[in-house]
């Protein structure tokens, strides 16, 4: 009886350490847009010039938006960034936020820095640190894995004053498989 509630429990510790390597593994995409629709547990947001998409809250769904705690307090209008996950064919929420957000191709990597390049040719130069996080073609990585040329998108705290430039929260990069 003792090995038996023994095995068990190593059985569910070992299913519950691969199911924890999953989330870590599996990365995150960004959007940014205007409410359409607010709810309780799933918000439609206009995310591109043409289409709208539904995104819904997860068991771990934070609210970061000033003055805003839970999904249910954002209205329609808002503008937010929203940083989720793609399960089948459900866009799961990790994080509402406001941060700052721009979009496009690596020019540069160094040390603690980012600097891209927008599609209307503008620089962008943003600081990383220990808390950005980093996700490649949909999976968790980090600033090493990303090259010159990869397309990005990345959400960031502005610096004050100064325009095209902050401090990376998450950063999302997609490569071809070229």
């Amino acid at each position: 009886m003792k090995y038996v509630i023994s095995s068990a429990l190593a059985v569910a510790l070992l299913v519950s350490a691969i199911a924890a390597q999953g989330d870590q593994e599996s990365g995150f995409r960004l959007a940014r847009g205007k409410i359409e629709t607010p709810g309780e547990s799933s918000m439609k947001v206009k995310d591109t010039p043409t289409e709208s998409n539904t995104y819904q809250a997860g068991e771990t769904t934070k609210v970061k938006v000033k003055g805003k705690n839970k999904l249910g307090d954002l209205q329609a209008g808002d503008e937010i960034t929203i940083v989720y996950q793609r399960q089948g064919q459900k866009n799961v929420i990790r994080e509402v936020n406001n941060l700052s957000y721009t979009r496009g191709k690596v020019q540069s990597l160094e040390e603690g820095t980012i600097t891209i390049k927008d599609s209307g040719n503008k620089q962008w130069t943003l600081k990383t640190n220990d808390t950005t996080q980093f996700s490649l073609n949909e999976k968790t990585s980090k600033i090493g894995q990303m090259k010159t040329g990869d397309e990005c998108q990345v959400a960031y705290t502005p610096n004050d004053g100064e325009p095209r430039q902050g401090t990376a929260r998450f950063v999302v990069t997609t490569r071809s498989s070229n």
